[in-house]
């Protein structure tokens, strides 16, 4: 049994309707396999925030954290399927964490897999455009020494955020410009990308590596 990716990543702004975490599942085997799950979130887990869970058979209502058990998740030898975390801010800003755990049996006894996340994150953001539409977008993404912004005319300015939301890079931006990023640690971080009269144009997530 395959698991693509490791970890939960769910970052994203306010203003996005619904953010989409996709867990990738692949049976190795020959044999059907049926998959129970739960997830776990810590106190500090925002209120206003609000998760739908979707398996191989339904999406579930908003902030249930279990599977029925009486709807178990088959996925057959050979076979590759998906779940998908869906978080909707809701307009709430926060960072938090949660769990997925995956089992073979009903009674949650034999784990399979437990994933966590970093963090789950909603930052601020300072435009009241619909960033989900912008054409902006970086590659390599993946990046280990630099990236390159794509559809950038408008960019003026980029800012480049850890996963608790702390500015750690601001730049000056012009058409082609590339990124250095040798010097950030890998992992996840927010790009940033603000326009001439300094308002957010759009958030994308990057993966230093």
């Amino acid at each position: 049994m395959l698991f693509s990716p490791e970890k939960i990543v769910i970052l994203g702004t306010p203003d996005e309707e619904i953010i989409t975490f996709t867990l990738d599942i692949e049976n190795t085997g020959t044999n059907d396999i049926q998959l129970f799950w739960r997830l776990t979130k810590p106190s500090d887990f925002p209120s206003g925030w609000v998760t739908q869970f979707c398996d191989f058979n339904l999406c579930y209502n908003d902030n249930v954290d279990e599977i029925n058990i009486d709807l178990p998740n088959t996925i057959k030898g050979g076979e590759k399927k998906d779940f998908k975390i869906y978080l909707l801010p809701k307009g709430h800003t926060g960072a938090s964490s949660l769990m997925l755990h995956i089992y073979s049996d009903r009674n949650f006894s034999n784990e399979l897999l437990e994933m966590g996340s970093d963090m789950v994150m909603v930052t601020t953001t300072t435009s009241s455009r619909n960033l989900s539409k912008s054409p902006i977008n970086i590659y390599p993404n993946p990046s280990q020494e630099f990236f390159q912004v794509a559809h950038d005319d408008d960019v003026r300015k980029i800012a480049i955020y850890n996963i608790v939301g702390k500015e750690i890079g601001a730049f000056d931006h012009y058409k082609g410009k590339r990124h250095n990023v040798t010097y950030l640690e890998k992992g996840i971080y927010i790009i940033r990308f603000f326009d001439q009269k300094g308002e957010v144009m759009k958030s994308i997530r990057l993966q230093k590596s």
